[in-house]
């Protein structure tokens, strides 16, 4: 145990030891530089430089001896360039693999034209160094270029490639330096021009020995610089001329900001994976007013159609127009042009974003972007169901196409606290562009923002901050399909696209191009259209089960074809027949209503504004363009009244399609009832319009579909005649180009069907009450259905459709002062000699002359409830009530009814006994049946009236002149005889008519 213990204790003092000299691994005296000709500073943006210069030296300590030592032997080393500095793979001859492995006499067998460069590194002692040539190879997979040389018979290489995160830089890899060596510091130049003739007495293995000032090892590197000899020295050394052309292999920033920043990170083999950083700046270029910008911009729509689905191509070119090369990038004494630091592209006016594009489209979100790597395949970073174009990039810096794709970005969630959380814009539309060369290790991801304008629905994209990788040639591409992201101007002629671009040498400078293309037929080939957009919308309506009295939803559809005007308003009238039952539902207040406003599309679907019991419905908007729209569902729901009518509907919509979430859209429509037929009527002139776009999108509403669908809540009609659904639809122009509401009047047809299924047995009760002297009687306990009794539900059954009576006396004159009371309206007189047909059986000539007699809705079908039975009155001695019960007689061969009359008392003197004798003789009598305790009837005495005999002249109705209300001049005065009086059903039923009661 005591062995242990002393064992684990030298362990822990050894680690302890050990802490301190690994915290202290990493590089000092890091030094980056470019240099002229004659070694001053080279500063001139855009240029060549002669050479490019790294120094830097390893952390070391003594050891016991007293010797210094490195704190860690180099492991990775990366170095990243300043940003903008721009290195080709193309300017000079690569050499292969094979020949750079053989090493003869400590160089590579590599041929002189290969050399971009030399380099002198401190191996085993601080003091002393080691030369050799730089040469450019072949690159493996994952990197643009190769560098390589050999020490001490050791080859090393360097990949070079661009960083994969913003500002992508170029960045320099030593992976796995050879253990072998052990590295103090290391200076190392590249040329920016290797096939210049001043670097041949430095050129290859021939020529590099004698190219130092001092053959001496500790003289090779003198002040972090690389002892060369210089001037006239170098040209009386020995030449290795070079037959490659003269390329520029290095070119300085297009940007004069500064100071710029050069970074290191490594890792020792000592603790690998551990890395330390560090970094060095760099003064800022010059002469940033003389550097070129001259971009050209190209645009074309992929259809020449009118208001069609369309994608798009844009180019944007900074080639020499006649050899299209990148003149400045590749002229040995020639500065290339400024990079793109800011673009802005504006599409045309009246190319807007499609929504149909929405149907089925995935985002990449930025955990997806992050996933996008060189070695993803396609689909595991961005969705590929969030494609939405390609883009391709041309540089003479490298030998072949840079490709990439469009992905569309996650729309904003304003709920979302946390800035660029779904987009680094925060706004409704942005789209990724992912440039990926897995060959040449190149990966570059541009964010964009699409800004569409919230009136026109203009597009307009911005790219910021765009990396300063030259190029020379950028193609977009938007793609086609059935789903295109585009919609095409909705008229023939030239439209143009403007782009505004903004140097990164002139950061305040802004240059305008513009590209145009042509529409040249309307829509789906035809011929362009001239003058307003048509408006020929389609219309359909009807119940999903026709079963006449039978609750059945209720739907309606209104679609529109490509290239016509967008629909604005909607009023609509409900087949005669057709109710909604309104008990029980409940209703969406105005604070709910108001609430849904402020929602956005998700928040609403998450949690509905108004209460469940108030929904009858749903809604479902078709929007787009082509064959394949987008599809969104709403919900309707039962609000109070709005605009002066009574009642409401409230339409709530969600908009929220695909990836994209455009709040929630609330449109409330306006609902009457009409007081002479009692149809339900959508009340366009008071309702909310439809809107035509939203937040800059235009919606392009093709196909609206509206269904109330509440269980039990729309009854269809008893009657099996034909009917309509009517609707007007105004049409407002476009979003480009709006145009005053103009309507059009749409209908279809409606029929029930199986009426002859249903029964019709109703019952009349009728009670009247007139205790006080000059009371007119009320009415009470109308038509019940005889299945009321039954405690089961009953089947539906037809409502009444024309009730005949016959009247057997002048319309008390005391009755009318109190229908005038009650706001009644004058109403015709019932034809002779209907009696009580069901409606859904009435034969047409009955039809026609109860429509003639002014029948109105509020007989048309209603639901069957709970019979009311009458009560049964009291009836103290003299108090004048009665009770009197008609049914209906079958009538005898010819169809005519049987009608009640009146009888007289046979108590008076003076009077006739018997049955008084009706109107129409042809009729046949029927003998009264005897009352149990008859009683003497009071005398009525009738003031003369202008509605003396039969209301019926040559079988068509005749209105009934009112008397004077009693009081008036003219008016006979009341007397106590009118405190009860014996009414006819006539008289009754045109109170109950006129009065709704």
């Amino acid at each position: 145990m005591r062995r242990f213990a002393t064992i684990l204790a030298t362990a822990l003092g050894l680690l302890a030891l050990a802490a301190p000299a690994q915290a202290s691994f990493g590089l000092k005296g890091f030094e980056v530089r470019f240099l002229d000709e004659d070694g001053s500073p080279a500063t001139l943006a855009g240029s060549h430089p002669f050479a490019m210069e790294t120094f830097f030296e390893a952390n070391t300590r003594e050891n016991g001896a007293g010797e210094p030592e490195v704190e860690g032997d180099i492991k990775d080393l990366l170095l990243e360039q300043i940003r903008g500095l721009a290195g080709s793979a193309t300017a000079v001859p690569r050499c292969p693999t094979v020949e750079f492995a053989t090493i003869v006499d400590n160089f590579p067998t590599c041929a002189d034209e290969t050399v971009v460069g030399v380099t002198a590194v401190l191996l085993n002692n601080p003091g002393e160094a080691l030369y050799a040539s730089i040469y450019n190879l072949v690159p493996p997979p994952g990197a643009a270029a190769r560098l390589g040389f050999a020490i001490n018979a050791v080859p090393v290489t360097i990949d070079v490639g661009l960083k994969t995160s913003p500002d992508n830089n170029i960045v320099a890899r030593i992976p796995n330096s050879p253990q072998p060596l052990t590295v103090f510091g290391a200076a190392t130049q590249l040329w920016g021009e290797p096939a210049d003739p001043a670097h041949d007495f430095a050129r290859g293995s021939g020529c590099v020995a004698g190219s130092f000032a001092s053959p001496d090892v500790k003289d090779l590197i003198v002040d972090g610089h690389l002892n060369l000899k210089q001037g006239k020295a170098a040209e009386e050394a020995s030449q290795c001329p070079s037959e490659a052309p003269q390329n520029p292999f290095l070119t300085l920033p297009r940007a004069c900001e500064g100071p710029l920043t050069s970074r290191w990170e490594a890792d020792s083999w000592w603790n690998p994976g551990a890395f330390v950083s560090g970094s060095a700046p760099t003064d800022a270029f010059q002469d940033c007013e003389e550097l070129e910008f001259n971009p050209s911009i190209g645009s074309r729509a992929s259809t020449d159609s009118a208001a069609t689905g369309s994608g798009l191509d844009f180019e944007l070119s900074f080639e020499d127009p006649i050899d299209h090369s990148g003149e400045g990038l590749i002229e040995p004494d020639g500065r290339a042009q400024s990079d793109l630091k800011r673009i802005e592209v504006a599409l045309p006016r009246g190319m807007t974003a499609n929504p149909s594009l929405a149907e089925g489209l995935d985002v990449c979100t930025p955990a997806d972007l992050e996933r996008e790597t060189l070695a993803a395949a396609a689909g595991e970073g961005c969705p590929d169901a969030s494609k939405i174009g390609t883009v391709s990039v041309r540089t003479p810096l490298l030998d072949e196409e840079v490709k990439g794709n469009v992905f569309i970005a996650a729309s904003d969630d304003p709920a979302t606290a946390a800035s660029g959380a779904e987009n680094p814009f925060d706004s409704l539309i942005a789209f990724y562009i992912v440039l990926k060369n897995a060959r040449n290790g190149i990966l570059v991801k541009v964010p964009a923002k699409v800004e569409p304008d919230p009136d026109t629905g203009q597009l307009v994209t911005t790219v910021d901050d765009a990396p300063q990788v030259p190029f020379t040639h950028f193609e977009f591409h938007f793609r086609e399909g059935v789903r295109p992201p585009l919609i095409s101007p909705p008229g023939c002629g030239s439209f143009a696209t403007v782009a505004r671009l903004t140097p990164w040498a002139r950061p305040g400078e802004v240059l305008t191009r513009e590209a145009s293309f042509r529409i040249t037929r309307g829509v789906g080939g035809g011929d362009c259209p001239g003058g307003e957009a048509p408006f020929g919308p389609g219309f359909e309506a009807g119940s999903l089960s026709a079963a006449a009295g039978a609750y059945a939803p209720f739907y309606m559809r209104l679609t529109r074809a490509d290239g016509e005007q967008d629909m604005t308003k909607l009023s609509s009238v409900l087949p005669a027949g057709v109710l909604a039952r309104l008990a029980g539902v409940s209703r969406c207040s105005e604070e709910q209503i108001s609430r849904s406003w402020v929602k956005t599309g998700r928040e609403e679907l998450a949690s509905p504004s108004c209460p469940q019991g108030s929904r009858i419905g749903r809604t479902l908007a078709g929007a787009g363009v082509g064959s394949a729209l987008t599809y969104v569902p709403g919900y309707l729901y039962l609000a109070g009244p709005y605009n002066g009518d009574p009642l409401s509907v409230v339409a709530v919509t969600p908009a929220v399609a695909g990836p994209f979430d455009a709040g929630t859209v609330v449109v409330r429509l306006a609902l009457t009832v009409n007081p002479v037929s009692g149809e339900a009527e959508v009340d366009g002139s008071a309702s909310d319009p439809i809107p035509h776009i939203l937040k800059g999108i235009p919606l392009n509403v093709r196909d609206l579909r509206v269904f109330t669908d509440r269980p039990d809540f729309t009854l269809n009609p008893t009657s099996c005649a034909l009917e309509e659904t009517r609707a007007t639809l105004w049409g407002g122009g476009t979003a480009l180009a709006p145009l005053p509401d103009s309507p059009v009047g749409l209908s279809a047809p409606f029929r029930a069907v199986n009426c002859a299924k249903l029964g019709f047995k109703p019952q009349l009760g009728l009670q009247l009450r007139g205790d006080q002297e000059g009371q007119v009687p009320q009415a009470a306990r109308c038509l019940h259905p005889t299945q009321a009794r039954r405690r089961q539900p009953a089947p539906p059954r037809p409502r009444l459709s024309a009730l005949g009576v016959h009247r057997t006396g002048p319309l008390p004159h005391d009755l009318h002062p109190r229908a005038v009371r009650r706001g009644c309206r004058p109403w015709r007189a019932l034809p002779q000699g209907l009696g009580l047909r069901p409606r859904a059986r009435l034969d047409a000539a009955a039809r026609r002359t109860a429509e003639g007699a002014g029948l109105p809705q509020i007989l048309q079908p209603q639901p069957a409830r709970r019979r009311l039975r009458p009560a049964r009155p009291r009836r103290p001695r003299g108090s004048g009530a009665h009770r009197l019960r008609a049914r209906p007689s079958p009538g005898d061969r010819a169809g005519l009814p049987r009608c009640p009359r009146e009888s007289r008392s046979r108590r008076h003197a003076g009077r006739p006994k018997g049955p008084v004798r009706q109107q129409h003789e042809h009729l046949p009598r029927k003998a009264p049946r005897p009352r149990r305790h008859a009683r003497p009837e009071r005398q009525v005495s009738a003031a003369p009236s202008a509605c003396q005999g039969s209301l019926v002249q040559e079988g068509h109705a005749q209105p009934c002149a009112q008397p004077p209300p009693p009081g008036a001049v003219g008016a006979p005065p009341l007397r106590a005889e009118h405190r009860s009086q014996d009414f006819t059903l006539e008289k009754i039923f045109i109170l109950l008519i006129c009065c709704n009661v």
